[in-house]
């Protein structure tokens, strides 16, 4: 009868190792999964769903704080404010994850910065129609030559159009009414 008991333990320990590695597999599984729709496919809102699932799942699993790193990685390119609560789980819950809660720790930093106003810069007039040109006092306005009929041009940075300001004589002239500066 003891070899019977032993047999049975060894069974049902065999069971509960395979469910713990077939439930870390699927947490695996759902982890690809999100990230393939958030990396590959652009489909956050998929992603969230999945790494959400996965985390209430699979609590324990080696992938959860990864996921949560993932899900507040979306939020955060979606713009919401649920990112840095998301940071903060991972380095309450998973503080001994290793690479997951350092970079929580580090975006929390960041979002936690107080940096002043952001300055961006982007293109907001290429100088196709004449290199040269000097920018109002108000910065509404860029001046410039129109080079088809060679009359004194304004630029209006806020609409990128540009309106003769002289009469020029034509492109073939080039004469008299040509601006220059």
């Amino acid at each position: 009868m003891r070899p019977r008991i032993v047999l049975t333990l060894i069974i049902t320990a065999i069971a509960f190792v395979a469910t713990g590695v077939a439930q870390s597999q699927s947490a695996n599984d759902m982890f690809q999964e999100a990230w393939r729709f958030q990396e590959s496919k652009g489909d956050l809102a998929k992603a969230i769903d999945l790494y959400r699932t996965l985390v209430d799942r699979y609590p324990n699993a080696a992938v959860a704080p990864k996921a949560l790193i993932g899900l507040a990685e979306c939020y955060e390119i979606l713009g919401r404010s649920e990112a840095a609560d998301v940071y903060r789980q991972v380095v309450s819950r998973y503080a001994n994850s290793g690479a997951p809660a350092s970079s929580a720790r580090a975006r929390l930093a960041a979002m936690d910065q107080k940096s002043g106003p952001v300055i961006t810069a982007r293109r907001v007039w290429d100088g196709s129609s004449g290199k040269y040109g000097g920018v109002s006092p108000d910065g509404r306005f860029i001046t410039t030559v129109n080079w088809d009929n060679g009359a004194l041009a304004v630029h209006d940075l806020s609409s990128g159009k540009n309106r003769d300001l002289t009469a020029g004589n034509g492109p073939e002239g080039f004469s008299k009414d040509f601006a220059e500066d």
